[in-house]
């Protein structure tokens, strides 16, 4: 079973209709893409179900890259869940501080 497979089942409704999406024109240019979530994916939301070959778990984008197996586009989707909140969030110019410290 490829990786995420399980995550994109969970998706029962596929809504998004669109005959062209940014990963049909990097694979009409001749090269690879590669989409990753951290909880469920926005290409699970696709009827056509073409991009789930290509959509994995965060996991799997940290592998890739530590191994240079990337794909020639990346996309890589922050995470939209209340964990990262929850395990608190880094600002990358604190509230109060300058950005130069």
């Amino acid at each position: 079973m490829k990786a995420g497979a399980t995550s994109l089942k969970k998706v029962r409704r596929r809504p998004v209709l669109i005959p062209t999406a940014i990963f049909d024109r990097v694979r009409d240019a001749g090269l690879t893409a590669g989409y990753y979530y951290h909880e469920s994916p926005v290409t699970g939301l696709f009827a056509s179900r073409r991009y789930d070959g290509i959509s994995y778990p965060i996991e799997q984008f940290w592998r890739d890259a530590r191994e240079s197996k990337l794909a020639n586009v990346v996309f890589v989707d922050p995470n939209y869940t209340d964990r990262a909140e929850d395990m608190g969030v880094q600002r990358l110019s604190p509230v109060g501080q300058s950005a130069g410290g």
